[in-house]
């Protein structure tokens, strides 16, 4: 496997798992929310959760490594919240888990691509 095969495949597993954290994060604000929330507060709150992330999507599509830098450190607040909420008993442990594991393989994933990407752009 050459390493741009190798840069794009950890570039579409960063995707996928990026899309599928977001998807997550969007489900436990939806199912987890007090009964009778206001659907601006359900704005609000989906809004701050990932509207930093999708910040990256734009770098990782155009394949710089530099984003899958920055996303990287940027999962790293977003992991040890999800940490925290894999202690509390019930649905919201299950997804704080589920983020926690998601989260890792993203990181991961990123710079993976990150390597694999500089050394593409290295080698001739």
């Amino acid at each position: 496997m050459s390493v741009l095969q190798k840069s794009a495949l950890a570039r579409a597993l960063t995707l996928a798992c990026l899309f599928l954290l977001l998807l997550l994060m969007i489900a436990e604000s939806l199912l987890l929310a007090p009964a009778n929330t206001p659907l601006a507060a359900y704005a609000v709150v989906i809004a701050l959760k990932t509207l930093p992330l999708l910040c990256f999507l734009p770098g990782l599509l155009r394949r710089r490594s530099m984003a899958g830098v920055w996303l990287a450190l940027m999962l790293l607040p977003y992991f040890c919240l999800a940490v925290l909420s894999a202690f509390a008993p019930g649905t919201a442990g299950l997804f704080g888990l589920a983020e926690s594991l998601l989260i890792a393989f993203c990181f991961f994933s990123a710079l993976l691509f990150t390597r694999w990407q500089r050394a593409a752009e290295v080698t001739p």
